[in-house]
């Protein structure tokens, strides 16, 4: 993940596509699309990157990207190899140089106010609120879920105005008006 302070760079432009697939395995796309979707989700408003590792790249195309960051004014770079279970983490120092975050393990993101943690060899985002980021089949089940509860809740509303309704009727039938 790399982010870019406002007003510190021009604007760059990343490549949308490297001519490339966007993951080589369901791991890779699994963390793709979860750490995107929670970063885009908090950050709907500011265009910030992100990179997860593919079991493809290299050292030396690794060490070119870290470059071209530390060129380009980004003040966060974030490299999380899913296979490997690896989390690397550069910040920007006092004198513009990428360093590397020497503890990953609970590190929280100075710039995102997210906290990253390996737990069993996986990834885990936290938001700044305690929320984890979440892939979309558990989005899924928590809108199910959700809904199930609306419904269950609408549901029980009608019961009530039903109940209400006929206590009403009674109460007129022995000539009190219920309101």
């Amino acid at each position: 993940m790399a982010l870019t302070q406002a007003g510190t760079k021009p604007t760059v432009e990343y490549p949308s596509t490297d001519g490339e697939p966007m993951a080589q395995n369901t791991k890779q796309y699994r963390y793709i699309t979860t750490i995107q979707g929670g970063l885009a989700a908090m950050f709907r408003d500011r265009p910030d990157v992100f990179e997860i590792l593919s079991p493809s790249n290299t050292l030396t195309e690794l060490l070119d990207k870290s470059l071209f960051y530390e060129r380009y004014g980004v003040q966060e770079y974030y490299v999380y190899d899913p296979d490997g279970g690896g989390l690397y983490g550069f910040i920007r120092d006092e004198s513009g140089h990428l360093r590397r975050v020497s503890e990953m393990q609970g590190w929280v993101s100075p710039l995102l106010g997210v906290r990253f943690a390996l737990e069993g060899g996986e990834l885990v985002v936290v938001r700044p609120d305690g929320a984890r980021f979440v892939g979309y089949e558990e989005l899924a089940a928590a809108l199910e879920q959700a809904q199930a509860r609306a419904e269950q809740e609408r549901l029980l509303r009608e019961q009530e105005q039903q109940r209400a309704e006929r206590l009403a009727q009674k109460l007129r039938e022995l000539g009190v008006e219920p309101d």
